[in-house]
Order: C-alpha cells, then sequence, then structure tokens
C-alpha cells in the first residue's frame, strides 16, 4: 500500500514487522514528530532494540 503521509508509511512498517506493542509504536512516532527523545523501558526481548532499529531505518535517521 503507497501513501503520502510519511507517519502512516513508518507505522505500516513497524505493524508489518512487530505485532502488538501499540503503545510503544506510537511513542516511538509521536517522537519523530515531536523530534525529542524516547525512552523504551521493558524486560528482555520484548521488541525494544527491533522497533528502534525498524523505525530508524525506515524514517533514514
Amino acid at each position: 500500500m503507497s501513501t503520502t503521509n510519511p507517519y502512516v508509511a513508518l507505522k505500516e512498517e513497524m505493524d508489518n514487522l512487530v505485532v502488538g506493542h501499540e503503545d510503544v509504536k506510537m511513542s516511538l512516532l509521536l517522537g519523530i514528530i515531536s523530534r525529542e527523545h524516547i525512552y523504551i523501558e521493558g524486560p528482555p526481548g520484548t521488541a525494544k532494540t527491533m522497533l528502534s532499529e525498524i523505525i530508524s531505518g525506515a524514517a533514514q535517521l
């Protein structure tokens, strides 16, 4: 699906690769939009690094 809104494209990219974690996904998008830092906290194996790598790669950061 091709969209003109880059934030929708970022959300779709995260949704394609990671199931669940909707609150973290929205926080990452808000961090990109507001140009602020995001602190992701959680137990090992909960896709923190994967989500960070997905969004930084998709946003070309």
